[in-house]
């Protein structure tokens, strides 16, 4: 199982020199744990699962959907007998206010009744629309 781990994940480290009022920082592991998932054939690591695929389909909340996703990976590294990768999360004062509207304007068009229906009839009915649509990639395994 060691050699599943990527120790390049070890991105918790960098959260202190990065943040500041303007900067969501999001990473899979803490400063002394590796995150999980990165195989050959995978497409995602645990992490980039549990937050880009699964929980931000179901929120426009990055700080919801970071703690569902957070409390994914603990489960399963816990079943899989894998110790815990502690993701990690730090949001700025200027990042959360801004997040915030965002939230607020992406719910907005999600409840407009045409783009609403649409995207409900397509089994697309929050975040993955959205998160999908606008081509982003973040988190992904890439062979070697």
């Amino acid at each position: 199982m060691e050699g599943d781990r990527d120790l390049g994940l070890l991105l918790g480290g960098f959260i202190e020199p990065l943040k500041d009022d303007n900067t969501l920082i999001i990473t899979a592991a803490d400063a002394f744990h590796s995150s999980f998932g990165c195989e050959y054939d995978s497409d995602y690591t645990w992490f980039s699962q549990a937050f880009y695929d699964e929980a931000l389909s179901e929120t426009f909340s990055f700080v919801e959907a970071f703690e569902a996703a957070k409390e994914a990976v603990g489960d399963r590294e816990r079943a899989e007998g894998y110790p815990p990768s502690n993701p990690q999360m730090s949001i700025g004062g200027a990042m959360r206010k801004k997040l915030a509207a965002l939230e607020k304007r992406l719910a907005a068009r999600a409840a407009t009744p045409f783009r609403g229906a649409a995207r409900a009839a397509s089994g697309r009915a929050k975040g993955r629309s959205w998160w999908r649509r606008e081509g982003n990639r973040a988190g992904l395994c890439s062979a070697p």
